[in-house]
């Protein structure tokens, strides 16, 4: 399917790759693989947004919902509602600056102006979710905490996340689904389609945000010219999540 979506078509083709499966193919077809890792030079910033992020007036609102999702797979358990406020309320502050001057990339965040404006805030659950991402930020996993050194113009592009190791493997897949869809808002407005494959699907439904996340994108998709699959051979772990099984009863 995705040797035929190549050549007889011009639509993009992106690969999300948990196990580091799909190189030799891309690789043989001349396409892009980007590998992500703490090794790795390939970076991606979880605060990329552009004007066409949403269909609302307020794309603010989706990547704030993705931010939330980032940092409940950080804290790996459901966040409190004043977890959630002060999250919300610092993701909007550090964004204000790059909205007001028309979306310019000088000054798009990174997850370090989030650590930092959470340090400023005086609550107590602003300071305990600084202190959890501090080694995102600061630490020896801050491989999401720079601006974005990747391009995607080759049709047909892989992200490799095999050697993330399985603490940091669901986070970075939020963050490579999140590029994705960046990448799709931009195809978008050119009139292009985009295919895009999530490998080990379940990796997305081990927590609640993250596949409320992969749902609504996987809904929406659709009306913005992208063309989504899902692959996985553990069917019985989908079932055990709503969300999963919803999806399944639509496809």
């Amino acid at each position: 399917e995705i040797i035929a979506a190549l050549f007889y078509s011009n639509d993009d083709i992106l690969i999300i790759d948990p196990e580091g499966e799909y190189t030799p193919l891309i690789k043989a077809l001349g396409g892009t693989v980007i590998n992500i890792s703490s090794s790795s030079s390939h970076r991606i910033n979880p605060m990329d947004m552009n004007i066409n992020y949403a269909d609302d007036d307020n794309p603010l609102n989706l990547k704030s919902e993705f931010i939330l999702s980032l940092v409940e797979i950080i804290k790996s358990s459901p966040l409190m509602p004043a977890e959630k406020t002060v999250i919300d309320r610092c993701v909007k502050k550090i964004y204000k600056d790059y909205i007001l001057n028309n979306y310019d990339e000088e000054l798009l965040p990174n997850l370090s102006d989030l650590y930092k404006e959470l340090l400023n805030q005086a609550e107590k659950e602003a300071k305990d979710i600084a202190l959890m991402l501090e080694i995102y930020t600061k630490g020896s996993l801050n491989m999401f905490a720079d601006k974005t050194n990747i391009q995607l113009n080759n049709r047909l592009t892989a992200f490799n996340t095999r050697d993330l190791g399985s603490q940091l493997k669901g986070l970075g897949l939020l963050i490579v689904l999140d590029c994705i869809w960046n990448k799709v808002c931009q195809n978008r407005g050119q009139g292009k389609y985009t295919w895009i494959y999530t490998d080990e699907i379940y990796l997305l439904f081990e927590n609640e945000y993250s596949a409320q996340f992969y749902y609504e994108l996987y809904k929406r998709a659709r009306k913005w010219g992208g063309i989504p699959t899902g692959i996985t051979q553990n069917v019985e772990d989908l079932l055990k999540s709503d969300t999963a099984r919803t999806m399944l009863s639509n496809s």
